[in-house]
């Protein structure tokens, strides 16, 4: 493990490399370049059924979809966005989707870090999917590859797992950097740190006042956009932020096709008693997460397994009586 130290200097001279405008006889920032036209997530996701993950849910739109969706704009000279929810609501997956069937679909140069372990400093996680060697490096190969200028569109950088703070609060040090660089220097992307722990993003969106980076519109109650037009204002450092959790359900028409999607061979009774849940799952209850809806599904489904041994066991017993 790297030492603290050694880790906090790491994104210090980082920074100072990226404010400085070094500039790199480096190949990286081209081979990330090339990676994000290609919309890539990395570590790469394993193949599900053959198929990745976002391919398998390309119509449930959730609220969180819609969000990122509305917050992102072509000709931004650099905006940078906080996603806070808890685990199993569907952070990753619906990033995944915006990456590989948004992005991809209208061309839009993409990337997304993802499975960032515990304890390990996110510049070194960064450097390592992206191969970089000298961590101090990897600012400034990054936004060298992923900066647009006018009239290519804005290009999305996801950093998902962003889950502690990091020694010496190195994580938020390296988001701060990058999202007050970004912005002050027009570097055209839209970034977007995805975590679930609501410490880490309070800390965040207090880096600048709502201003530079904030929560998602739509996560919180008031809004950046509310704030930003004086319609309200933020909360001061002593309050806690507004998070907006029930923004974030999804509806039971959601759930049901998430179902569908993940028990393909197995069909649950639907139906209620107004027209409205015809086509609802019947077990569903308003507040499940996906994880939630996934594992009473299999749990149903165990039942099932259980009561059909149960009556051939039966059977078996009432022939051998007959015999």
């Amino acid at each position: 493990m790297v030492p603290p130290i050694t880790t906090s200097l790491n994104v210090l001279n980082a920074t100072t490399k990226l404010w400085s405008s070094v500039k790199r006889d480096s190949s990286k920032a081209t081979e990330i370049r090339n990676l994000s036209l290609k919309q890539k997530i990395l570590p790469e996701p394993a193949p599900k059924d053959g198929k990745a993950e976002a391919e398998e849910l390309p119509y449930i739109k959730t609220p969180l979809i819609e969000f990122i969706q509305a917050a992102y704009t072509s000709k931004t000279r650099g905006n940078s966005h906080v996603i806070y929810a808890s685990s199993s609501i569907g952070k990753t997956s619906a990033c995944r989707v915006i990456i590989e069937l948004e992005a991809a679909g209208r061309k839009i140069q993409a990337l997304m870090i993802d499975g960032a372990q515990k304890g390990v400093p996110y510049i070194s996680h960064l450097a390592k999917q992206l191969n970089v060697e000298n961590e101090e490096d990897v600012l400034v190969d990054l936004v060298h590859g992923m900066r647009t200028v006018p009239p290519t569109q804005a290009s999305i950088l996801i950093l998902d797992e962003m889950n502690d703070a990091g020694v010496e609060n190195c994580n938020i040090t390296l988001v701060d950097a990058l999202m007050r660089f970004i912005y002050e220097r027009r570097q055209g992307i839209h970034l977007v740190v995805v975590t679930h722990n609501q410490g880490v993003a309070d800390e965040l969106c207090r880096l600048n006042k709502w201003q530079k980076i904030a929560p998602l519109d739509g996560l919180t109650n008031p809004t950046r956009r509310q704030v930003r037009k004086k319609e309200a204002t933020m909360p001061t450092d002593g309050e806690a932020i507004p998070w907006n959790h029930k923004a974030l359900e999804w509806s039971l028409e959601n759930l049901t096709k998430f179902v569908d999607t993940r028990f393909k061979d197995h069909g649950f009774e639907k139906g209620g008693e107004d027209d409205e849940k015809k086509n609802i799952i019947t077990w569903l209850e308003l507040g499940m997460t996906p994880t939630d809806a996934e594992k009473e599904a299999e749990n149903l489904l165990e039942e099932e397994e259980k009561k059909k041994a149960s009556e051939a066991g039966t059977a078996q017993d009432h022939l051998r009586q007959l015999i």
